[in-house]
């Protein structure tokens, strides 16, 4: 105003500067979110095979389609509906929805949920729900709804910022006050002093820089973190909930016992290979040699395969198929297919002429890092449980082999009712919620952290605070531990800014410090805090 005295635009400018640093870590965490979400719309199909009264099938833009339309689903196809199967018998694959990767024989009358794999033959499907009214749909608006809710969380810097400004202000107009009747001009350069050295750049700055490094190591370490805001919920131990198909286990059928005769195995490759079911892919994975003749080949939906190979009557499949080709096993391979079904395991029969000489038994392997993992989890205060679509004498037969106390072993559970569990965690302390599939995403978004295993569904990993790039469970207990250490990081660079602040204020209020020293000290309380962001140990990098 009076065109004299010191102009101190620097500050200024680098208090805006630091400022807009944070809120763009902010927006760009934002923005990256509801990028992801636009990924969640891709898992039923954009088109639907309408058949008319006349059976006429033509193809329509999911949008066309309305409920009580008739719709057919190919062999290989998404259903694109919710509804009830009028006709047609066959498999499908429903880990869209359930998450587990055995396939379900269904027939008339029988439901099947949108974005559910039609794996064996074509069927006709009454609709009876479209778009974001089926199971599906309602379990992505669920996890947009808590994505758009799920604004960045605000710190303590900013918590503390409003009582900082007062503070400061009242602090200055103090100073003022008290050297006014020694001087005006010397008055209004301790106050001006005082309110350039306490600069709340450093305050500003804490959490996004010490953020965005913990997000960085975490990144050189297989982890990428989204929702790095949510740390500060999970300081303090509470509960793990874990996901059993791709989380525990390895999320694959695989044979992992083979019971009989060896000798029988090459045929039954043979007379499974070029199938498409996931059991039969299996059992041609078993043997390559493409040799033998094969001949006369029955596929049977829900129950196996017959043919014949090398002139042997081949069949291979369930214990269901043996009985109607009136084949008995002998009571000590029927005892140890029994077990192993009661383990979780399917066991697939193979019979060569008059004789059931083998079983294959599949399985979904559970992780070797499995019981370490939680142990680990344990011992770090938390308490671990398991929600898992499958079966509960399943869920159980998993949990004792991992390590998880059997009333935390929860099977059976829809991924409605994962949400209910989590939320039921939720008012006891911090959840921490694990999984892979779409089923699980709603109920990731809903934990107060969501990891999510790398090689999942897309619907997951959007949901997700974190995701793990190298699909490895030991990652989870790291980022638990990296989450702590980083908000302790941020608490120490807020106290070491407060500290700074305080510090520098008894100065500049006692008259020790001039405009010109206060603006060389200014910058110190942020380089201080990039120090120590810098050199925080948050994340272990990997070698």
């Amino acid at each position: 105003v009076r065109d004299a005295g010191e102009v101190y635009f620097d500050s200024i400018t680098m208090l805006v500067f630091l400022l807009l640093v944070g809120r763009w870590f902010q927006q760009r965490g934002q923005r990256a979110a509801a990028d992801s979400l636009e990924l969640l719309f891709a898992l039923t199909p954009a088109t639907a095979h309408v058949v008319d009264e006349s059976g006429e099938v033509t193809e329509e833009p999911i949008e066309a389609v309305t409920p009580g339309m008739t719709i057919e689903v190919h062999a290989g196809d998404s259903a694109p509906v919710d509804g009830v199967i009028l006709s047609g018998t066959s498999s499908v694959d429903e880990s869209v929805m359930t998450g587990e990767s055995r396939p379900v024989a269904v027939s008339q009358g029988d439901r099947i949920a949108a974005g559910s794999v039609n794996i064996a033959a074509p069927i006709h499907v009454l609709a009876e729900a479209v778009g974001d009214q089926t199971r599906l749909g309602k379990v992505m608006r669920d996890i947009e709804r808590h994505a758009r809710l799920q604004t960045p969380v605000i710190g303590q810097a900013d918590r503390l910022a409003g009582v900082f400004v007062v503070v400061v202000m009242a602090l200055a107009l103090a100073t003022f006050a008290y050297w006014a009747p020694k001087g005006v001009e010397g008055a209004i350069e301790h106050a001006t002093a005082l309110l350039i050295v306490c600069c709340p750049c450093a305050l500003a700055l804490a959490t996004p820089l010490v953020t965005a490094v913990s997000v960085g190591r975490a990144a050189r370490s297989g982890v990428l973190v989204k929702g790095a805001g949510a740390f500060e919920d999970i300081t303090k131990p509470g509960t793990v909930l874990l996901d059993k198909t791709g989380t525990l286990t390895k999320g694959t059928f695989t044979c992992v016992k083979w019971l009989g005769d060896k000798g029988c195995k090459r045929q039954a490759a043979a007379l499974e290979r070029g199938a498409t079911h996931p059991i039969a892919r299996v059992i041609a994975s078993l043997d390559d040699d493409d040799s033998l003749d094969v001949t006369n080949v029955e596929h049977r939906t829900g129950q196996g395969v017959v043919g014949c190979v090398d002139r042997h009557r081949v069949c291979v499949g369930s214990l269901t198929l043996m009985e109607s080709e009136r084949l008995a096993p002998d009571a000590n391979l029927l005892q140890a297919a029994t077990t192993e079904a009661a383990f979780g395991n399917t066991p697939i029969f193979v019979a060569v002429d008059e004789d059931v000489c083998a079983v294959a038994v599949l399985g979904d392997e559970i992780r070797a890092e499995s019981r370490t993992v939680i142990e680990r989890l344990g011992s770090m205060g938390w308490r671990v449980g398991m929600l898992s679509g499958d079966r509960q004498e399943v869920v159980n037969a998993v949990a004792a082999q991992v390590g998880i106390e059997p009333g935390l072993a929860v099977g059976g559970v829809s991924p409605e009712g994962k949400v209910e569990r989590v939320k039921a965690f939720k008012d006891r302390g911090p959840v921490v919620m694990v999984g892979d599939g779409v089923n699980d995403a709603s109920a990731l978004v809903n934990a107060s952290f969501g990891i999510a295993l790398q090689g999942g569904a897309e619907a997951s990993l959007a949901a997700a605070h974190s995701y793990i790039i190298d699909d490895d469970l030991e990652q989870v207990p790291e980022i638990l531990g990296g989450a702590r250490r980083t908000v302790s990081a941020v608490r120490r660079c807020l106290g070491v800014s407060l500290g700074y602040n305080a510090v520098a204020a008894s100065l500049a209020a006692g008259g020790l410090l001039t405009p010109l020293v206060a603006a060389f000290l200014m910058p110190v309380s942020s380089l201080t805090v990039l120090g120590l962001a810098l050199h925080s140990r948050t994340f272990a990098s990997k070698q």
